[in-house]
Formats: structure tokens, C-alpha cells, sequence
């Protein structure tokens, strides 16, 4: 017997808002996401509330979101959250891209 096919949906995240904290150290200010809509579904998402407290223990930033290796981009880390603030529906994010890394 065949397997049923999962439904795939994916999150429509636009990065907006960019402002420089310190450029030298590569670090910047992004709203990565203000109470979007599940591309195709019409769920709407609400982050007032969400608790961060695990993401911040290891707050690695991957290219392309890969933390598996399942894409091109192997799971390549390309710098770290310095800090997250949820409220008023959106996340910001503080973070910095790692130096001196030739990606």
C-alpha cells in the first residue's frame, strides 16, 4: 500500500525593517516576521505570546534556514541572534554574521 502524500506548506517570511546596529561588526536589526499568512492556506499566524527561551540557549542563524544539511546549503551557519523581541505581532531580531567567513 502506497504511503499518503503530506501536505507541504510553507511559511511566507519577509525580512523588512533592516537597520544597521554596527556595521564594523556586522551586526543588524531585521523584523523577520509581523503576524504573516500561511502561503496558501489563509492561516494567519500570531506571535504575541511565543517563548524563545530554547531558541536562545543555541541561537545559530543558517543560510537558507537549513539546520539539517537537506538543502544546497548543507546547514552552513552563517552567524548568530544576539537577541529576539516579540510583541505588538511581530519578531525582531538583533543579530550578527559571523566574520571573516569567505560565504
Amino acid at each position: 500500500m502506497d504511503e499518503p502524500k503530506m501536505e507541504r506548506r510553507s511559511l511566507h517570511a519577509s525580512v523588512r525593517d533592516v537597520s544597521t546596529i554596527d556595521a564594523d561588526k556586522g551586526q543588524y536589526r531585521i523584523t523577520v516576521f509581523a503576524n504573516e499568512v500561511v502561503r496558501g492556506s489563509g492561516v494567519r499566524l500570531q506571535f504575541d505570546g511565543i517563548k524563545t527561551t530554547n531558541y536562545m540557549r543555541n541561537p545559530v542563524v543558517a543560510w537558507a534556514h537549513d539546520t539539517t544539511g537537506r538543502t544546497e546549503a548543507q546547514g552552513i551557519p552563517i552567524g548568530r541572534t544576539l537577541a529576539l523581541d516579540v510583541g505588538k505581532g511581530k519578531i525582531k531580531a538583533d543579530f550578527e554574521f559571523l566574520s571573516e567567513d569567505p560565504f
